[in-house]
């Protein structure tokens, strides 16, 4: 299977999630697996909390 068939498959978008992988490239090398396709929205809803409560 695919990254793009694995993000379809988990109601990802294909698009955002390959932009993504790029803008986070130095998250993804500290923990890889949390950028998997099925953790993916959730990794960005803690890091924009985490992004508000250093504001």
């Amino acid at each position: 299977m695919s990254i793009i068939e694995t993000c379809v498959y988990n109601n990802v978008n294909p698009w955002k999630y390959l932009i993504s992988i790029q803008e986070y490239s130095q998250e993804i090398r500290r923990d890889p697996y949390l950028w998997a396709p099925w953790h993916y929205y959730d990794r960005l809803k803690e890091l924009a909390v985490s992004e508000e409560a250093s504001l």
